[in-house]
This record gives C-alpha cells, sequence and structure tokens, in this order.
C-alpha cells in the first residue's frame, strides 16, 4: 500500500504552508524467480479516470474532501491527455485533518522483493509531503510490529530531519517518534519539477532502498548502500531509541 501525506502530516504542521502535489503511479511490482520477468501486482496512470474526480480504486479521508482538501484527477497538459492526481491541503485545519491518500494492492509479498515507482511534482518547496509503503506484516519481526515499512519525505520550511528543510530530502527509520534522516547522498527537490521515486523493499532482510531523479534520468541511490531497516516501532511509549544517523554498511 502507498500513502502519500502532504502537508500537516508530517513535523510541525502549524508552520508549513499551503501545498498541491501531482503523482503518478506507474508501477508496483515483485520481481519473480531468477531469470523470470517482472511481473506488475499494480500499474495505474490515471488516464482511463474521470478529470475532476477521485480515481478509482483509491481511497481518503471522507471528512477531507472539501474545498480546502481533495483528490482529483487532471489534465496535466503534458502533452494533453496524460492524466495524475492533484492532491491538495490547505494547512488551516489541526493536523489530524491531514490528507492521506492511499491504495492497497491485491497481492501481499511476504518475501523477496518488490518495488514501487511513482512519478511526483510539487508545487512549492515550503510544504513537506510524505510518501509512504505499509504492509500486511504487523506483529512481525520484519518492522518490529509495525504495518509501516518504508518512507520518503520531502520536506518543507520546517525541518523534519538534522540539516532538514525546504528543498531537502529524508527518509523515515521509527514511526512514533517521527524520526528522519536527511539522505546521505545530498538530494534535493525543486518545485514544479516532475520526479521519480523507486522504492524497493526487501522484505526477507527487512530493508529498504530508495532511488531519486529527474523523470526520464537514470536513478540514483540516496539511501545507504547496505539500505534502510524498515520503520520501527520506536519513540513514544518505548521501542528502538531514536536515531537521526544515516545506517552504517
Amino acid at each position: 500500500m502507498l500513502a502519500g501525506l502532504p502537508g500537516k502530516g508530517v513535523c510541525h504542521p502549524m508552520q508549513l504552508a499551503r501545498l498541491i502535489i501531482v503523482l503518478i503511479i506507474v508501477g508496483f511490482c515483485l520481481p519473480l524467480a531468477a531469470g523470470a520477468t517482472i511481473q506488475p501486482l499494480f500499474s495505474d496512470n490515471f488516464d482511463s479516470d474521470t478529470t475532476g474526480l477521485m480515481p478509482n480504486g483509491w481511497s481518503t479521508l471522507t471528512s477531507l474532501k472539501t474545498s480546502a482538501y481533495y483528490a482529483k484527477v487532471i489534465d496535466t497538459g503534458e502533452p494533453a491527455g496524460n492524466k495524475a492526481v492533484d492532491i491538495y491541503e490547505q494547512n488551516l485545519a489541526p493536523e489530524a485533518l491531514s490528507l492521506c491518500l492511499w491504495r492497497q494492492a491485491a497481492t501481499d509479498v511476504t518475501s523477496g522483493l518488490f518495488t514501487v515507482q511513482f512519478d511526483i511534482k510539487l508545487q512549492q518547496t515550503t510544504a513537506g509531503c510524505l510518501a509512504r509503503v505499509n504492509g500486511n506484516y504487523s506483529g512481525t519481526a520484519a518492522n518490529n510490529g509495525r504495518s509501516w515499512i518504508a518512507a520518503i519525505n520531502f520536506e518543507g520550511n520546517v525541518p523534519c530531519a538534522p540539516g532538514g528543510g525546504s528543498g531537502k530530502i529524508s527518509y523515515q527509520t521509527q514511526s512514533f517518534s517521527q524520526v528522519y534522516v536527511l539522505n546521505p547522498a545530498g538530494a534535493t527537490y525543486t518545485a514544479n519539477t516532475w520526479y521519480t521515486v523507486k522504492i524497493r523493499c526487501d522484505v526477507s532482510s527487512a530493508v529498504y532502498h530508495i532511488y531519486f531523479g529527474p523523470r526520464g534520468s537514470r536513478l540514483a541511490e540516496i539511501t545507504p548502500a547496505c539500505g534502510v531497516p524498515f520503520i520501527k516501532n520506536g519513540g513514544i511509549g518505548g521501542g528502538a531509541p531514536r536515531e537521526h544517523h544515516p545506517q552504517r554498511c
């Protein structure tokens, strides 16, 4: 499952600014045995969806479908007829009203690797946006009893990771304590630019890797070469200690 959390779902929401996100999910794939081709578990480019409405098969919090909070299909005009989802949040309400758009894959991956890939464009760099991969692994050792697996955070004007802030990119290591680490590759993002994100998850080893770059370019890994452990259930009420440093390989 992929969850998109624009604006106040990240760090110190009352200081974040207005945000519009355009998001394309282009693949959710599971590599098969050695030598086999990659089979998509899920793929959506939104081109068959109706402009102005929620994309088919996707869900959000129904109480947020207002003029201040919505997710709807748009025609990007890049080129004409190429659709995407516009996720909009005005950042005027309490943190609990942050907008979340998500979709669940029909098949659970219980071992081996799977990859989530999507294109994203942010209208500005002053508000944060988090894209997270969740899984049906609650109570297992894979991620210390949490269903959160991996997350990339496009930071806004309030830092989440030490040294973070507007235009910076971090990844998440713990859940309740909301611990983020600035990517060691120094990758950044700018407003109104299309980027591709690929998140590769190794379920057997419980680690993830993030690859990032301008759309159409060769993607580079922005997480440590050995990967990042699945998001831990750390912070409030105990769990693993807080850690703001990149994983040491």
